[in-house]
């Protein structure tokens, strides 16, 4: 298995524990404010755009993968 689909599991794991109950009960508070919003909000928010990078590292190594086994069928053909 590819480091960047184990990093991609584990991001995807920690976002699943820390937005369910037990994991969000900890940070559900209104105080203290960031950026403007209540922390139990931000909390959701940060995770959102944590998964959404990871997603983009998946994607963009997925596709360098492809890029180069074509790189190397062409060579090994020609």
């Amino acid at each position: 298995m590819k480091l960047h689909r184990i990093i991609f599991g584990l991001l995807y794991t920690a976002m699943l524990f820390s937005m369910i109950w037990p994991g969000h009960a900890y940070f559900s508070k209104i105080e203290p404010w960031v950026l403007g919003l209540p922390f139990s909000i931000f909390w959701v928010v940060l995770w959102i755009a944590l998964l959404f990078l990871g997603l983009c590292i998946l994607y963009f190594g997925d596709c360098r993968e492809e890029n180069d086994a074509e790189a190397a069928s062409e060579l090994e053909g020609s």
